[in-house]
């Protein structure tokens, strides 16, 4: 028996069957914040991927829409096609302002396509793929080992998508059945059902791996495979049968496995058939992953009476350490890099280190602790985990704090030096700390219910009236389509003004000296974000005598 249980990885497939037998679109969106909810009462993120006619319909919505809802609150939002398409899936899902990293192509294990999909997959920039690579006629055969099958190129760019097998045998669980020669879809999963996928879980848990490392499990269902036939209402017990699965295991997102996964060193590659395709098979996570403290993996610092759960990627001796602050209820070792359209991978092939954290009270730093912005236990938890990961680091080495939204308060307020401050698209003042009406964007009750007109109420929360203090480099990311403001853009001008009339050495916007914005959203320019982050870390870099 393995000392461990293996991470779960645990997909939802919008598959538009339901819409094709004449559900309304907004009980199907209706259905999928259901399911999320449930989810998030088993403290489990999910990993949605959604096909074209869905997401199409949803784009309609602006930023209201059902799946940037769905990734505001903390689950991976991602393309799904039937082995075609993919480029206009993906256009359909990015519209709806996700951030889309991750696709299941579908039918990559039927002969004579797994080369063209996957290829199709790494062209259109997806950073990871989950489906089943075995060239197979019939998909989820369930734990077989990769092989190469006809059709596989060995000509996919170097920085090819990380693929993930995901599928456990269907037909197993109850998933799929066959009848009269013809295979049907299941409809109203429940306990039994879930039994059985366990038993398929803990049976994998048993066989053996290679040394020093631990495995992951993987399975997808329908949306529909929930509801009662003919509805897109959940059948009765099947919402609580799923939860009670996903609560007995520690559930990752497909982006968490591809990035615990994309350091060369810690994953199974198989290696002849695509020099540009990194294959992460189920066996694929290292050990260390999972060992708190250990260099590539979580740890844990201690905040006052708080335990704030952490996450080191990259060398234990880094050239740079990158520090992560981030806003909201998710957490920053969900979010990552994920708002600037980036993976950790490129940083760490650089010699550097990436550090996330989950503030008190959020994602697995549980705490009493509300989220709302410009609390003190924030500010001393980012003085808790700068401490952490200065203790692990050679005196000269440096350390840059990357900030999105509201995460730039805890680094302005700690009082505690650092290389530089990147700031994605942080508020300014009072007025853009509040969303506007409309923009979808979740409001903070404690936030509305403050007075504008009581500067004492706002003291400590307004980051333009902190910027002064500051005195490394200041580095503003702005995209013209704010991702809480859309196109009004004035709090990053009030941002670039208070910071250049204060002590910061050099004040940047996008690489340059000017407000300048990035076209569209913010993590549709993960290659230039990257080229400013090694900038400011060059710049940083104690000079060679």
């Amino acid at each position: 028996m393995r000392a461990t249980q293996p991470f779960l990885l645990a997909e939802i497939h919008v598959d538009d069957l339901l819409l094709e037998r004449g559900a309304p679109w907004s009980e199907v969106a209706r259905l999928l914040a259901m399911v999320a909810e449930a989810a998030q009462t088993a403290r489990a993120r999910l990993t949605f991927r959604v096909r074209e006619r869905f997401a199409s319909e949803a784009a309609q919505r602006g930023r209201t829409n059902p799946l940037r809802a769905l990734e505001l609150g903390g689950h991976e939002v991602g393309s799904h096609a039937h082995g075609r398409a993919l480029g206009r899936v993906q256009a359909a899902v990015s519209a709806c302002g996700v951030a889309n990293r991750g696709i299941t192509p579908g039918l990559v294990q039927a002969r004579g396509r797994a080369g063209a999909l996957l290829e199709r997959a790494a062209t259109l920039g997806f950073a990871w793929v989950t489906d089943h690579p075995p060239a197979r006629a019939w998909a989820y055969a369930g734990h077989l080992p990769w092989r190469p099958g006809p059709g596989y190129r060995a000509d996919l760019p170097p920085a090819g998508p990380v693929v993930l097998e995901t599928a456990a045998d269907p037909f197993a669980w109850g998933l799929l059945r066959r009848e009269a020669g013809e295979v049907r879809p299941a409809f109203g999963l429940g306990e039994a059902n879930f039994a059985a996928l366990e038993a398929a879980l803990q049976a994998h848990a048993t066989a053996p791996l290679p040394p020093g490392r631990c495995g992951f499990f993987g399975f997808a269902l329908h949306d529909h495979n929930l509801c009662l036939e003919g509805t897109a209402r959940p059948a009765p017990g099947a919402l609580e049968a799923l939860v009670a699965f996903l609560a007995r295991h520690e559930v990752r997102t497909a982006g968490e496995m591809a990035i615990l996964g994309a350091e060369p060193a810690r994953i199974a590659v198989a290696r002849p058939a695509l020099p540009g395709l990194r294959l992460v098979r189920r066996v694929g996570l290292a050990a260390s992953a999972r060992r708190p403290g250990g260099p590539g993996g979580d740890f844990e610092v201690r905040s006052g009476p708080r335990r704030l759960h952490a996450r080191w990627l990259g060398p234990a001796r880094p050239r740079g350490a990158l520090l992560l602050s981030h806003a909201g209820v998710r957490g920053g070792t969900v979010a990552l890099l994920t708002p600037f359209g980036l993976e950790p991978g490129p940083l760490l092939a650089e010699g550097l280190a990436v550090v996330a954290y989950d503030r008190g009270g959020t994602g697995r730093s549980p705490a009493a602790v509300p989220p709302t912005p410009g609390r003190e236990e924030h500010v001393e938890d980012f003085r808790a985990v700068l401490g952490a990961v200065r203790a692990r680091l050679d005196p000269k080495t440096p350390v840059g704090v990357l900030s999105f939204s509201c995460g730039i308060l805890p680094p302005l307020r700690a009082g505690e030096p650092f290389a530089f401050l990147l700031d994605g698209e942080a508020p300014a003042d009072r007025m853009s700390l509040r969303p506007p009406v409309g923009s979808g964007a979740p409001e903070d009750p404690l936030l509305a219910a403050l007075p504008l007109g009581n500067d004492l109420a706002w003291a400590g929360r307004e980051p333009a009236r902190l910027l002064g203090s500051l005195t490394c480099p200041y580095h503003r990311l702005q995209a013209e389509y704010d991702h809480v403001h859309g196109r009004l853009h004035e709090h990053a001008v009030v941002m670039l003004a208070a910071a250049r009339a204060g002590r910061c050495p050099r004040v940047r916007c996008n690489g340059g000296e000017e407000l300048s914005l990035l076209a569209g959203h913010l993590h549709a320019h993960g290659a230039r974000i990257r080229g400013w982050i090694l900038e400011e870390f060059e710049d940083a870099m104690p000079s060679s005598p």
